[in-house]
């Protein structure tokens, strides 16, 4: 499996989505940035393919995107889902988006780092937001390894947020975050949505998707697969 050419003991049950700057099958630098597991394509609008750490989609902090459009494997309806990225901000605006589907206002997921420079983890229903602050500061620079958990058991909801494999935030979800479902807006990497704000400056190295909870040791397991790489 492809996917696994520079992660060769990551977790691949129930991974549906990858994109990994170091694969060229990814991305070459041209064209559509295609998913690792599945074969969906991406739109790159502005980024470009930097050679660091083996190959990273760089992100100018203005406009630049890769869109997915309203992908299907991003759509976890009620279950439970993780998402996994490792990023490298050069400059930090208050309020970066680093991968998300929605949310800020409009139903759905996200990563980001908040007004207060710290990596967040968030789900938003149409009458209440939920937020889990990390207190952990996003450092201009310097490389994290990002895993985001959203937990969606009938009687046990909750978010988690894990950087370089440590857990920094478990908070329990409430009102409509707790049950919400799909979301209508696009899958995007660097911005919000469609490109409106919250433009990241800054590097995505690599992004997974799992529909299901990742545990704690398989978080774990995937920071240690990954950090030689990245000198973490």
């Amino acid at each position: 499996m492809s996917v696994l050419n520079h992660s060769p003991k990551i977790i691949t049950k129930n991974l549906v989505f990858a994109i990994d700057g170091a694969v060229s099958r990814c991305w070459s630098g041209s064209g559509s940035v295609k998913d690792l597991v599945a074969g969906a394509e991406g739109n790159p609008i502005g980024p470009t393919l930097v050679n660091r750490m083996g190959g990273c989609f760089d992100f100018d902090g203005t406009d630049d995107r890769i869109d997915f459009g309203n992908l299907a494997a991003a759509n976890f309806g009620t279950e439970s889902f993780s998402a996994e990225v490792v990023v490298e901000p050069d400059n930090i605006a208050g309020w970066d988006m680093i991968m998300g589907k929605g949310a800020s206002g409009s139903t759905g997921w996200s990563l980001t780092i908040d007004s207060s420079s710290q990596y967040s983890i968030d789900i938003d229903a149409p009458t209440n937001e939920h937020r889990g602050n990390s207190n952990s500061a996003a450092t201009i620079g310097q490389i994290a390894h990002i895993c985001g958990v959203w937990r969606r058991n009938a009687s046990d909801t909750k978010v988690f947020m894990y950087i370089n494999g440590e857990q920094k935030v478990a908070s329990t979800l409430s009102g409509e975050t707790a049950t919400v479902t799909n979301s209508a807006q696009n899958l995007t990497f660097g911005t919000y949505n469609a490109g409106t704000s919250w433009d990241l400056n800054g590097r995505i190295h690599l992004a997974r998707l799992y529909n299901a909870e990742l545990t704690a040791k398989e978080i774990k397991s995937n920071f240690e697969t990954t950090k030689a790489r990245f000198g973490l």
